[in-house]
């Protein structure tokens, strides 16, 4: 009988475990966050996001606040706001499809 219930509360615990929500992605520090940027050593800029150009290491770290302050809007957890634009393929005067 003791294997049935050990067997029983391995799998009860290995159920909670599985269940559980995976931690959310975190915000990175700003080391990390200015080490993921693009330098450019002869202007002394810096590019983040593929083409955001950033002047200034004082531009650096408004830009690091926001992306701070846009995680933390969307931290509420199972919940995220996501926005764009809707592209149509036009073909003549008609829809692509």
């Amino acid at each position: 009988m003791r294997p049935v219930v050990s067997s029983f509360a391995t799998a009860c615990l290995l159920g909670f475990v599985a269940c559980a929500p995976a931690p959310g992605p975190s915000v990175l520090s700003y080391d990390e966050f200015k080490a993921q940027a693009f330098h450019d050593a002869e202007t002394d800029t810096f590019v983040v996001n593929g083409d955001e150009l950033i002047e200034s290491e004082q531009a650096m770290r408004t830009a690091y606040d926001s992306y701070v302050d846009s995680a933390a809007e969307t931290a509420e957890p199972g919940l995220g706001i996501s926005q764009q634009g809707l592209i149509v393929n036009r073909v003549g005067s008609s829809d692509d499809k």
